[in-house]
């Protein structure tokens, strides 16, 4: 069986929905951070695999979908003899960096905010009440010109630098 998993991430705890073939919900939990968290999602998922699904020399899953077997047409097709071209090896190569450089950016992200919280939740209200996100020009030049952020500063909201008819309504 193909199994979708979703996960909503919180702080504390990640909320998970496995879903079947046909959409239908085969498994949800909330699942603490953390390796606790990763052994029982890895748990719910096995519970829902074939055979066909693990490679029986590693123990790990086999790949499918769009990297082994599409499930309409069978095996895959590549280029002759089994390999695909060096314009496609190179794209794989890019479209990886770029999923890597956007994890790793998330993660910045998270741990900026998560030390903000902890130590400078002053700098953090002023980021949010000026309606902006840690990763906007405003909320970086905020943080870099603030040098005396003490626990509970007041909170001076991100002043908006945007032209008026480029914002939003609301």
């Amino acid at each position: 069986m193909t199994v979708f998993v979703g996960d909503d991430w919180a702080e504390d705890h990640h909320d998970v929905e496995l879903l079947g073939d046909i959409g239908r919900r085969v498994g949800r939990a909330r699942l603490p951070e953390g390796m606790a968290g990763m052994i029982r999602l890895h748990e719910m998922i096995a519970e829902h695999l074939d055979e066909a699904d693990v490679d029986p020399e590693t123990g790990r899953l086999a790949a499918r979908g769009s990297a082994g077997r599409d499930r309409a047409s069978g095996p895959r097709a590549s280029s002759p003899g089994g390999r695909d071209s060096a314009q496609v090896e190179g794209l794989k190569m890019i479209a990886r960096t770029r999923q890597t450089l956007i994890w790793d950016r998330t993660r910045h992200v998270q741990r900026l905010r998560q030390v903000l919280r902890e130590f400078f939740p002053a700098a953090l209200d002023a980021i949010t009440a000026g309606r902006r996100e840690l990763t906007d020009p405003d909320a970086l030049e905020l943080l870099e010109r603030a040098t005396d952020l003490r626990p509970g500063s007041p909170a001076v909201p991100v002043e908006d630098r945007r032209d008026p008819e480029e914002v939003a309504p609301g």
